[in-house]
């Protein structure tokens, strides 16, 4: 069902109504756009990449390096671990510090919403 809501598999039946719109037929990039991001349960990071390469996939949509920087650096004050860990592959974290990662990551989109 969530995947339905986030845009990556259509609705076999009925609407899916979000903030007063109806999203049913909206694509996953429009969806995170209107700021609605599903956090996957499965813990969805890049194994080889580092923490901090992980991390920046959330800057997908922006430019400015200063803001990126700044959007970091509020990420890894959420998540302390993640600080300490930023220079090794996402692979070699624990279950629990892959969700963080992957929260990081949709928090960095700054969304009004999160499922």
């Amino acid at each position: 069902m969530l995947n339905s809501v986030a845009g990556l598999v259509k609705s076999a039946s009925g609407r899916i109504i979000w903030n007063r719109e109806n999203i049913t037929e909206k694509d996953s990039k429009t969806i995170v756009s209107m700021g609605l991001v599903l956090i996957p349960e499965r813990r969805h990071v890049f194994p080889n990449l580092r923490v901090d390469e992980n991390l920046c996939l959330g800057a997908s949509a922006q430019t400015h390096k200063d803001r990126i920087r700044q959007d970091k650096e509020h990420c890894f004050a959420l998540f302390p671990r993640l600080k300490e860990q930023r220079r090794q592959p996402a692979g070699t974290l624990s279950s629990g510090e892959q969700q963080m990662l992957a929260l990081a990551q949709a928090l960095w989109r700054g969304p009004s919403s999160l499922c």
